[in-house]
């Protein structure tokens, strides 16, 4: 316990470091643009865990340089995964994040949209700077690359998951191909990131991407069981949103695979219901998929791959040892359902 806390309380001081830069940067950034600073500030608060940029941290201290060197790359992480979530609430009509009003609910869906736009490119262009203006740094061009590739990633996994809306037919396999794309493929480049940058040899560089890999897909499937069996404060999100939103998550993927013939009938009219689920169908919906074992079935794959990860970070060398510490600490986070950790 000793080992996690102090894992979370490093991933929210790097988190603290982070939300101050960019606070500072965006406020020179859009002294002349009012709303937008006002948006963009708004944005940067009460996110959660900062994953991705202290998974940035550990892979780059891991050879003994300072976070320093990479504090503004690890902030244009961020600031890039802030912006995917301003856009995914538009996308989704979700009216909450983090126990607030979702930016397109306080502005509306065009200032969402253009804000979350104009942050998606601050980021990448504020990244590619702090790259450049270094001679330090290695591997420059396949860093771009890949940050580029996995932000794209992200856009295609939402294009996907709007193109397949409630289909009954989307399977399992599918589904890790979805959230490989919305989730896995962006902590993995966290992850390899900033190895990379000073340098890390081909067999570390692909245990990471394993690691962030396994690790982005439990962390995603996690999210999908506490939608269901979580509490909207501790969520901080309403609570049934992807059934509201009839989206197809691992959950409702297993409980129609093994449900009987009236129940599946019932949940495929509710799928394809014109009108929007009402209280009544949400909860039937939720029982049906809690009844089915769906629940446990994902807990079971959420520690197959927390486990898969530890595999990869029990083979990492030494010089990664205070790094494998952390990671092995946020993969048993994930993995529990007991504590209420995330």
């Amino acid at each position: 316990m000793i080992i996690a806390n102090s894992t979370v309380s490093e991933i929210e001081s790097t988190g603290k470091e982070i939300e101050k830069l960019l606070e500072e940067r965006l406020k020179l950034e859009l002294s002349d643009f009012e709303q937008v600073k006002s948006i963009a500030l708004f944005g940067l608060k009460d996110i959660g865990l900062r994953l991705r940029p202290f998974f940035l941290k550990i892979s780059y201290t891991a050879s003994g340089r300072n976070f320093d060197d990479v504090k503004a790359l690890a902030s244009a992480v961020e600031l890039i995964q802030i912006s995917t979530l301003i856009i995914d609430d538009f996308l989704d009509d979700s009216l909450l994040r983090n126990h607030r009003p979702s930016i397109y609910s306080k502005w509306g869906s065009k200032q969402a949209v253009c804000s979350g736009t104009y942050l998606s490119s601050y980021a990448l262009n504020l990244f590619v700077q702090e790259l450049n203006s270094r001679n330090n740094f290695k591997n420059q061009g396949e860093v771009s690359s890949l940050l580029l590739k996995s932000h794209s990633d992200i856009y295609l996994g939402q294009f996907m998951d709007i193109s397949i809306g409630s289909n009954p037919e989307f399977n399992e396999s599918e589904y890790f191909d979805l959230i490989k794309l919305t989730t896995g493929s962006f902590i993995s480049a966290s992850l390899e990131i900033g190895a990379m940058l000073w340098g890390a040899d081909s067999t570390e560089l692909n245990r990471l991407k394993k690691i962030g890999l396994n690790l982005g897909l439990a962390y995603q499937m996690r999210d999908d069981v506490l939608d269901i069996v979580g509490e909207t404060a501790y969520m901080g999100k309403p609570a049934f949103r992807d059934i509201y939103e009839r989206k197809m998550r691992l959950p409702i993927i297993f409980a129609l695979k093994n449900a009987m013939p009236d129940l599946y009938s019932k949940i495929i009219q509710l799928l394809l219901k014109k009108s929007n689920l009402v209280e009544e169908d949400i909860l039937f919906i939720s029982r049906t998929i809690i009844s089915s074992g769906a629940i446990e079935y994902t807990i079971e794959k959420i520690k197959y791959y927390c486990n898969k990860a530890i595999e990869e970070i029990d083979d990492l060398s030494d010089q990664f040892s205070e790094c494998s510490e952390h990671l092995r600490t946020v993969a048993n986070l994930i993995s529990d359902f007991d504590t209420g950790n995330s």
